[in-house]
């Protein structure tokens, strides 16, 4: 198993930790794999009543996107990219429940909202 993404559960509650650290928890294929499996089956657990997802480390909670981890995919051309890239992703983000939180780190910045002009 995989420890790209690191899984404790307690108190009915499932802490998610992305943990690539080094690369600042950028995701790769094999992270996001790992997280759908660990996803699939807390989803299953009736009892876990939240998901928090959080990033190890100091520095970031994740930096987005392995780019260099995606290379190969998009060498191969364009239907290969789009089914090992966007298909992740999508399944990623689509049908999730509600209770998955984000836990970003305290290095957050509060920026003011623009104003809209009237």
């Amino acid at each position: 198993m995989s420890d790209t993404v690191l899984c404790e559960i307690r108190d009915n509650v499932a802490l998610l930790t992305l943990n690539r650290p080094a690369k600042l928890n950028a995701l790769n294929y094999e992270l996001i794999d790992h997280l759908m499996e660990l996803l699939d089956r807390i989803e299953r657990d009736e009892t876990l009543r939240v998901i928090i997802l959080t990033g190890a480390g100091d520095h970031a909670f994740s930096s987005g996107a392995d780019i260099a981890g995606f290379a190969p995919s998009v060498r191969q051309g364009q239907e290969v990219a789009l089914r090992d890239f966007v298909r992740r992703g999508q399944r990623m983000t689509v049908d999730r429940p509600d209770r998955i939180i984000p836990q970003a780190h305290h290095r957050c910045r509060k920026r003011p909202c623009p104003r809209r002009r009237q």
